[in-house]
Formats: structure tokens, C-alpha cells, sequence
């Protein structure tokens, strides 16, 4: 091959590079735009044995990143659908960044950036935009700190079914734990309990799995009849595949009477992705429609009035 013939190809792959425009991903499905770097190593190899320039001696030649990128729009979602709608605006200098450690919250040294917060000169750049660079090849969870008075609707967390919370009980069934807490990759073996409170004529025969195909839920002791009116069962379990990457996990209790899901204990900490865009990432590439929605809250409405003593029992408040 000639040295002429392969410096066109490469000089191909550069101006591919330099002028690489996002594709536009929907939903959680990420959407994937390679820069080729393996044939531009290839084109430079040839290019040395043939006697021609190695590699970065090119001329013009701008080398190709070994990190990646994620993009985006941080937007109002204003009626709280999980979709962006027309005329729903950005949201400016909201934190975007990388979880590295997975454990939910932004801390120190993990790759960052800002939403952006005007037009940019060319006219281009949205309110709400924001482009985060740096990112090392492989997975990340890519969140946002959000807002305070918000709650984040796209990406959505999980909801674990009928939980126990702030004490107060579900009028069928609870669970114990509330949460399983992961600081590490499984196996984990625990106790896990269930407690239904109706009274029921037959007993309901529970048995426990994992809420999706890549969690699987290992119940050492077998299915439990529960007798109800107050009835705990408790299941001896090892969890297995608590790998990064999974999607939302819990611990589910069935009625095997009728497959039905009783109550969830909901996994967090390293594997879970509520919340987050879990992506991976080659060197070079742009991915890019990794958005998030907020719902502003409303503060809670009051009422005001008085209270007073209706001596003639007329239901008018009297002078004096």
C-alpha cells in the first residue's frame, strides 16, 4: 500500500474525528459513535514500515483521546410525566457527574461538570446543556445532584413495593429489613423477614427471588407458609450477581399461588443504578441524549382562620 493512499485514509479518520457530531439517544438505551481508533493505529503502522511518518508525526495530525464523553440536557419537567415536553425549559448549573464509587452521592475527586446556564455565542448551546469529558473507559453511573426542593423524575429511582417507612406500617405487609445495603460485590447471605398483617382463612406459601434475571436470590430454607393476622416468615438467603451495572435489584416475597409479588426489600449501594444512566464508554467516542428531569415541589398550602365563642348560637361572630 502506498504511503500516499494511506495518509489520505488517515487524514479520513482526523477530519472524521474533529467534526463528530452526537447522535441522539432516547431513553436509557445508549446510542454508540466510533471514531475508529484501531484503523488509524493500523494506517500508522503501515505508514512506518514503508518508511513514511510514525505515529504523531503527521502533519496536522491531532492525536485521538483515550478518555470519553457523555452529554446531555438537564431540563424542568414541569408536569412530572418523565418526558420532555414542548416548552419545557433547561435547568442551569445543576451538578452533573460520574459516581465513581457508586454509592450514590457526589463526592471529592469524581469527574464533574455544570449544566450550562445561557445561550452560548454561536447560539447553539441550550440552557440546561452540559458535556462531561475525562471519563476513563468502561462503566460509569452518571448522575445529578438535584436541586433542593425537586425530585428527579427521568432517570427514575425505584420504588420498592408496599415498604416499611417512618414507622409507619402497610396495611398488608412489611418487610425486615427496609433496605439491603451493598458496600461491596455479592454473595451476600442474610435474614430476610416478612410480616403479613390481614387474617386469612388459608395460609399464603411465600418464597423469595430476585426482582430481575440477573439477580438471583438463593432461599436456603425453602418456600414458608404464613398463617397471616401478624404471621413474620423468616428466609435465610445468599444473593448472588450484585455486579456494577445490574439495573434496579430487590429482594422480592411471592405468593406462589398466584406469582404474585407480596412486598420488596430494595437493594442499594454498589450495583444500583436508581436514579443514575449506566454507560460504557470506548476512547474517543461522544455519547451523547444522557438527560435528566425535575419536578419542582410545591411548598405545602395552609389555611388560616379564627376560632371563636358563639355566645347566642347564631353562627355570626358578634361585636364584644
Amino acid at each position: 500500500m502506498s504511503t500516499q493512499s494511506i495518509s489520505s485514509r488517515l487524514s479520513n479518520l482526523q477530519r472524521q474525528y474533529r467534526n463528530r457530531q452526537p447522535r441522539r439517544r432516547l431513553g436509557n438505551k445508549r446510542t454508540r459513535r466510533s471514531i475508529a481508533a484501531p484503523e488509524s493505529l493500523e494506517c500508522r503502522r503501515l505508514l512506518a514500515s514503508d518508511g513514511g511518518f510514525g505515529a504523531g508525526d503527521a502533519p496536522g495530525d491531532e492525536p485521538f483521546p483515550d478518555t470519553f464523553t457523555v452529554a446531555g440536557v438537564k431540563w424542568d419537567d414541569v408536569n412530572a410525566n418523565g418526558r420532555r415536553d414542548q416548552g419545557e425549559p433547561g435547568l442551569a448549573d445543576v451538578t452533573i457527574y460520574s459516581d465513581l464509587n457508586r454509592n450514590g452521592r457526589f463526592d471529592d475527586e469524581e469527574p464533574w461538570t455544570t449544566t450550562s446556564s445561557e445561550f452560548g455565542p454561536d447560539g447553539v448551546v441550550p440552557p440546561g446543556f452540559y458535556e462531561l469529558s475525562g471519563l476513563e473507559p468502561g462503566v460509569h453511573f452518571i448522575r445529578e445532584v438535584v436541586p433542593e426542593g425537586s425530585i428527579q423524575t427521568f432517570p427514575p429511582g425505584f420504588d420498592p413495593i408496599f415498604p416499611a417507612g417512618d414507622g409507619q406500617e402497610d396495611p398488608f405487609a412489611t418487610v425486615q429489613p427496609e433496605e439491603l445495603r451493598i458496600d461491596g460485590v455479592g454473595p451476600l447471605s442474610t435474614e430476610v423477614a416478612l410480616t403479613i398483617h390481614p387474617f386469612c382463612f388459608v395460609p399464603i406459601e411465600v418464597d423469595v427471588r430476585g426482582s430481575h434475571p440477573g439477580l438471583l436470590v438463593l432461599n436456603q430454607g425453602g418456600p414458608r407458609l404464613n398463617g397471616c393476622g401478624g404471621d413474620t416468615s423468616v428466609f435465610e438467603v445468599t444473593i448472588l450477581n450484585l455486579s456494577p451495572g445490574n439495573p434496579d435489584s430487590a429482594v422480592e416475597f411471592v405468593d406462589l399461588s398466584g406469582d404474585q409479588v407480596i412486598a420488596s426489600i430494595p437493594i442499594v449501594g454498589r450495583g444500583s443504578s436508581s436514579g443514575a444512566h449506566v454507560v460504557e464508554g470506548i476512547p474517543g467516542e461522544f455519547i451523547g441524549g444522557i438527560n435528566f428531569g425535575n419536578h419542582r415541589q410545591q411548598p405545602p398550602a395552609s389555611v388560616h382562620g379564627h376560632k371563636w365563642l358563639d355566645r347566642d348560637g347564631d353562627g355570626q361572630r358578634d361585636e364584644n
